[in-house]
């Protein structure tokens, strides 16, 4: 398998828009490949911190702290529109960034101590529910 078309395939894995064979196709490759397996748990991890926020409400601290940017950012704009940055922006910025990364690393780490398992039993339900089509058919 080429990285580029697999990479895809594990975006389309997680969108659940792949065919039982190409899944299992797709598992087995990531079973070999760490750089597609690295790739796929980032991925997936990324996708589920997005869901958890989604679903989530945000602490009231970090609500504050975003409306504080937002009115230090209005009053930053100048009529040349123009805009400055101000120190506690940037170091509110910083700060979500660094957060961000330490979820998503924490996520992926979490992930990568079961992987062998989940591999294992994800390819034995792909490889039933393909032998459960194949028999159908």
């Amino acid at each position: 398998m080429k990285h580029r078309s697999t990479k895809e395939e594990i975006s389309l894995l997680i969108d659940n828009e792949l065919t039982l064979p190409q899944q299992r196709e797709l598992f087995l490759h990531m079973a070999e490949c760490d750089d597609c397996r690295t790739f796929f748990l980032h991925l997936s991890s990324i996708r589920s911190a997005a869901g958890r926020m989604a679903a989530g409400t945000v602490p009231e601290e970090l609500d504050r702290a975003f409306s504080a940017l937002a009115m230090g950012s209005q009053r930053g704009i100048t009529r040349s529109a123009t805009v400055t940055l101000s120190l506690r922006s940037v170091v509110y910025s910083i700060g979500a960034v660094i957060m961000m990364t330490l979820f998503i690393y924490a996520a992926g780490t979490i992930q990568e101590e079961n992987l062998a398992q989940q591999y294992k039993q994800s390819i034995r339900v792909i490889d039933q529910q393909y032998q459960r089509t194949v028999e159908r058919n």
